[in-house]
């Protein structure tokens, strides 16, 4: 990036700065303290957690505690939004047992690995001492001993069902009491399945109070000698290692069997590369996109995509862009995002064959690249006209930008700006500043005209994306009608088969004289031709 152009946009977006920082410090980030207690309760409820599930299982206890398996909750608890934490239950799986990563060539899914325990068989045959733990594991391979995306989430569901169990329960929820900083505090718990995560919700002191989100993902851990051969080489000193999470590609189940494919997970990787003090503007920015996704509802994005975009973007642009202002790099990184939707293309950083959104449906894509283009187009004009509030319009609710107004601190320049904008209020300080009576009227006239033109575009743009979400939820449907179709197109093709051989062994039966004796085939075609009048035959023919 040419150096001019990074002095252009902190000129441009300097205006953003303070709105920005008191939205993320305000209504994005965790104090210190709130880090601290919700820190202390989390480590309370997974201790508890993890020792009801040895007590439950005694696989989870060999995994978790055998010399074989070594497995530990994620220590460093990482938070991508105030009260959504996640969590990874890591097994290792020892060398003796030879696990195997093996990549998927020219393959439709990049991204995707299978595990197979290769020495599995020859361990079952040693005596039995030495083969102790081991032939659990049996529950997590297949007949070709790769290890199960099904069964290993088949099992943890069972295992945190039962340990959940053993919690007492008040008024119908599971609850546990924890020590707090000052006194001992309820804690009610709530666990939802989910894949690969199983969700555990967790609201303290009264269970209808704000809830953390807790997911917890099972995980298997590699080392640096199985790192996948064809994906991006590993680009931290620090970590060496990489997890496969039990993620498993639903949109081809039914093609395949997707019980044997595992997601590949580099997050130490990643989390290496988005730190450090000379990324001041990265991780800040990064909440306030993520924050502008949920408000905005953009339910087909998820974390880790815009994540991605930044991973590219640390690849591409030069050090300095990262210490812009808060500002400048939140404008331009949005404008990255909407870009990566309108070409419907965000590339897995690891391996560029996976298009990341390359499942989402396009009209839906298309029609969220133009409500995210409309966004930027907003806040543009409203810094050209001096309203650096507009950007909260998409990051916080109407109440929390009255009282943003309030506490962030403008520049005079902006004061000044602020005051003349606000004559719809009162013109009295205008007219006192030397301004004439009429020029101040038509200045109320100019804005009151403004402010109903953007209310009515506003509505225009809502019945638009309404609109948007109607044709593909129609499209969805049409989808799944033309499936529908299709399958009753292959029944009738394969009925028709059928009737054509039966009637052929009846013709050839009456033709030798056997009719007596080919009463079956009779009956048989009878009922194929009952078939093919009713169900989805039926709505066939009708269809021709």
């Amino acid at each position: 990036m040419d150096p001019e152009n990074l002095e252009e946009h902190r000129k441009k977006y300097k205006p953003l700065e303070n709105v920005l920082q008191t939205i993320n410090s305000k209504y994005i980030a965790l104090s210190e303290q709130a880090v601290k207690k919700n820190n202390n309760i989390l480590q309370q409820v997974l201790t508890s957690l993890t020792n009801k599930m040895k007590e439950c299982d005694d696989r989870f206890k060999f995994m978790y505690q055998n010399s074989y398996f070594g497995g530990s909750f994620y220590d460093k608890l990482k938070i991508s939004d105030p009260n959504e934490y996640d969590i990874d239950l890591i097994f290792k799986i020892p060398n003796i047992m030879n696990p195997s990563v093996q990549c998927l060539k020219n393959h439709v899914l990049p991204g995707y690995v299978n595990v197979r325990i290769e020495n599995y068989d020859n361990i079952l045959k040693r005596p039995e001492a030495e083969r102790k733990g081991f032939e659990d594991i049996r529950r997590f391979l297949d007949h070709d001993n790769f290890l199960s995306t099904e069964k290993v989430l088949t099992w943890m569901e069972s295992v945190v069902s039962s340990s959940m169990d053993k919690f007492f329960k008040l008024n119908g929820k599971h609850y546990m009491e924890l020590t707090g900083q000052d006194d001992k505090v309820l804690v009610y718990m709530t666990m939802v399945k989910g894949s690969p995560a199983f969700t555990l919700e967790l609201a303290i002191g009264d269970p209808n109070s704000e809830k953390i989100c807790v997911d917890l993902v099972p995980s298997f851990q590699f080392e640096k000698k199985d790192w996948p051969v064809g994906y991006r080489p590993n680009n931290s000193r620090k970590f060496d290692k990489f997890l496969v999470v039990p993620k498993k590609p639903k949109k081809y189940e039914g093609l395949f069997d997707v019980n044997r494919y595992w997601r590949l997970s580099f997050q130490e990787q990643e989390r290496d590369m988005i730190s450090g003090i000379h990324l001041r503007s990265m991780k800040p920015s990064l909440k306030l996109l993520k924050k502008l996704r949920d408000k905005q509802k953009h339910d087909c994005i998820a974390s880790y995509f815009i994540k991605t975009i930044y991973l590219w973007t640390l690849e591409k642009k030069p050090e300095k862009f990262w210490s812009l202002p808060l500002g400048a790099v939140f404008m331009l990184m949005l404008k990255e995002y909407a870009d990566c939707v309108q070409k419907k293309y965000i590339p897995y950083f690891w391996n560029e064959n996976l298009n990341l959104i390359g499942h989402v449906n396009d009209i839906h894509l298309k029609g969220l690249g133009n409500r995210l283009k409309n966004i930027i187009d907003d806040i543009e004009r409203g810094l050209a006209a001096s309203d650096v509030f507009v950007v909260g319009n998409y990051l916080l609710n109407p109440e929390d930008i009255e009282l943003l107004k309030k506490e962030v601190t403008l520049s005079k320049k902006l004061v000044s700006t602020v005051s003349c904008t606000d004559a719809t209020d009162s013109s009295v300080p205008l007219i006192k500043l030397g301004y004439p009576k009429s020029d101040v009227e038509k200045t109320k006239e100019d804005i009151a005209f403004l402010e109903r033109s953007k209310e009515e575009r506003d509505q225009v743009m809502a019945q638009l994306y309404q609109n948007s979400d109607i044709l593909v939820r129609v499209e969805t449907k049409l989808d799944d009608l033309i499936t529908k179709v299709n399958q009753v197109c292959e029944d009738n093709k394969e009925i028709k088969k059928r009737l054509s051989v039966l009637e052929e062994k009846i013709e050839n039966s009456q033709t030798k004289g056997e009719g007596v004796n080919n009463l079956n085939s009779i009956d048989a075609l009878l009922s194929i031709r009952n078939i093919e009048n009713t169900g989805p035959a039926r709505d066939y023919n009708l269809l021709h």
